[in-house]
């Protein structure tokens, strides 16, 4: 999965499958990767108020922004919306985020409803859909894909239908994500000049897929992250610009840090973490223990990396974390009726 552009945070969502054959439903999980959430539903005319009644990213990004002046709609996003950064890692605490539906998988040939006639019905909602065809109706997926209805089209008897339909999945599901935290990126404050430059996101991309997590969340206005892997361990990518690391130095100068601290953050050796406020108010003599070993990224000169899984001062309340793999260990069903 190639992952370039900026999207805040991410964790695996629900996959909603609508075919009328409950035998099709009920093997399907079989083909399907076993770390995507899936749930079913084998009649197309509950689609519309089964996704109505669910909670969904779009409600959490309701949360985490604050309105400054939103009937001056004249104004840029930037002047009337703040992103509430501090809050997004706390997302890992809800037991419900990966029951967001982000995908919908769609049978074309349905008795009553057929699956064209459904994606028109959705085609506000921001779900991307994913149609299942027959080979005879491929003209119909082909103009139903270029008037945007549906986002891709497998033909379903594909000896590579399996493969096709877990790729275009992974794919239709950050996809989601890209289209619906897109207006957090206007909000972003000026201290993140990285938040719209792909060698930046390509960094955090690589490291979050080369190490098989599942969610990350952004931490902080330096473009700090963290991690979370299927079995709910966390892990901490902190980073600070030069100027930032200067500014740090100046006050450990300025308020006679010890010489260890001092010299760390003049050869950008190491960089600070302060994880809360209280942390920010810790005195310059104990900043040791908050310090990290950092490197300068490659691809973006200036830019200092430092990534660890423990921290003294940082401790997550793991016992309210729903990891991906509990959530996953619970059945999922075929709703009908």
């Amino acid at each position: 999965m190639d992952i370039i552009k900026p999207v805040l945070f991410y964790f695996p969502t629900t996959t909603l499958f609508v075919d009328d054959d409950p035998a099709f439903l009920s093997n399907i999980g079989f083909e399907i990767d076993s770390k995507i959430p899936l749930i079913s539903c084998d009649k197309s005319r509950h689609v519309v108020d089964l996704l109505e009644g669910k909670s969904s990213v779009g409600s959490l990004i309701n949360k985490l922004v604050s309105h400054w002046d939103a009937e001056n709609t004249d104004l840029p996003a930037s002047w009337v919306m703040k992103t509430n950064i501090e809050r997004l890692y706390e997302e890992i605490y809800n037991s419900h985020r990966f029951s967001y539906i982000s995908t919908l998988v769609v049978d074309y040939s349905m008795p009553g409803l057929n699956g064209a006639e459904l994606c028109k019905l959705l085609k506000d909602n921001p779900i991307k859909k994913i149609m299942l065809t027959g080979a005879a109706d491929y003209n119909v997926a082909v103009e139903l894909f270029n008037s945007g209805l549906i986002d891709y089209f497998i033909i379903k008897d594909n000896p590579q239908m399996a493969d096709q339909l877990n790729s275009s999945i992974r794919k239709a599901q950050y996809a989601y994500f890209e289209e619906v935290t897109a207006p957090l990126i206007h909000s972003m404050p000026k201290s993140f000049p990285s938040v719209e430059e792909p060698a930046f996101w390509q960094y955090v991309a690589n490291y979050f897929l080369e190490n098989n997590f599942s969610e990350y969340y952004l931490i902080d206005d330096s473009g700090s992250f963290l991690f979370v892997d299927f079995y709910g361990n966390y892990t901490w990518m902190i980073i600070k610009s030069d100027k930032e690391i200067e500014s740090y130095y100046n006050i450990a100068v300025d308020n006679e840090a010890p010489d260890d601290v001092i010299q760390a953050l003049a050869k950008r050796q190491k960089i600070p973490f302060f994880f809360t406020e209280k942390d920010q108010k810790v005195s310059v003599s104990k900043w040791g223990s908050y310090l990290h070993p950092a490197k300068e990224l490659e691809n973006k000169p200036g830019l200092y990396c430092a990534i660890f899984s423990n921290d003294l001062h940082v401790h997550l309340e793991q016992e309210k974390i729903l990891s991906h793999k509990d959530f996953m260990d619970k059945k999922c069903g075929i709703i009908s009726n």
